[in-house]
């Protein structure tokens, strides 16, 4: 199979039939190689970077943060911001491009995978239904 960039150096996550567990972590976590065209191509990172994109425009635009995947600070901070109207004032780490970052990092936006400094993109980026129990924007992205 051809792939868009460098591949990943890893073992590939390759589904075994009857292995739930390995299931989940191919459709979260493979990218197929993908990370030469969402890094290079299409600048994914460096262009979140630029933009100054903020957790809640990620929301916004309907992507899903895994809370479990974020450090248990970070994880209550941005719950309590929720809880207020997550203007700049009342909710900075919602509108902080440097907690988009550490989210990244954690990897726990759903479906962009961190490998290294370049990331690619899982099934789950498409294909995931979050829970909200951290919060969550009516018809947006669920935390």
């Amino acid at each position: 199979m051809a792939q868009d960039g460098s591949a990943d150096t890893g073992a590939p996550l390759v589904h075994r039939s009857g292995d739930v567990e390995r299931g989940k972590q191919v459709f979260r976590f493979e990218t197929f190689g993908n990370e030469g065209f969402w890094t290079d191509a299409l600048r994914l990172p460096q262009g979140m970077a630029k933009e100054k994109v903020t957790p809640l425009q990620l929301l916004e635009t309907g992507f899903h943060i895994d809370s479990e995947a974020l450090d248990a600070g970070l994880r209550t901070a941005l719950g309590e911001e929720f809880k207020t109207d997550r203007s700049a004032g009342k909710a900075p780490k919602l509108n902080d491009p440097a907690t988009t970052m550490k989210i990244v990092s954690a990897n726990a936006l759903i479906g962009i995978v961190p490998k290294g400094e370049r990331v690619g993109v899982s099934c789950a980026v498409c294909h995931t239904i979050t829970d909200g129990s951290v919060a969550q924007l009516p018809g947006k992205g669920f935390v």
